[in-house]
């Protein structure tokens, strides 16, 4: 972990995150105005029961989300901000 340029201020829940099983591939503990974590997959479903205590909330799909063709890269839609192509959004 010291390796990688996690912010310091979320570096216990990306620990708890990867302890759960959840593939991190974006994070922010707020100093760029939103707090955010971003996965692919699944994990055991510890974000899922405990994401409030962090200040987090699961970014839901709205109807947006079909009413494009989004490029295998894109992780999020362009208009509502939620995951896309396998990618879940939680966000505070």
């Amino acid at each position: 972990m010291e390796r990688l340029q996690i912010d310091e201020g979320i570096k216990g829940l990306i620990r708890q995150l990867w302890k759960h099983e959840y593939k991190t591939i974006f994070s922010c503990e707020g100093n760029c105005g939103k707090r955010y974590v971003v996965f692919k997959g699944h994990g055991d479903g510890w974000l899922e029961k405990n994401s409030e205590k962090y200040g987090l909330k699961k970014t839901e799909n709205g109807k947006c989300c079909s009413s494009f063709s989004p490029s295998p890269a894109m992780i999020a839609c362009p208009y509502c901000g939620a995951g896309i192509n396998g990618a879940t959004f939680y966000s505070n």
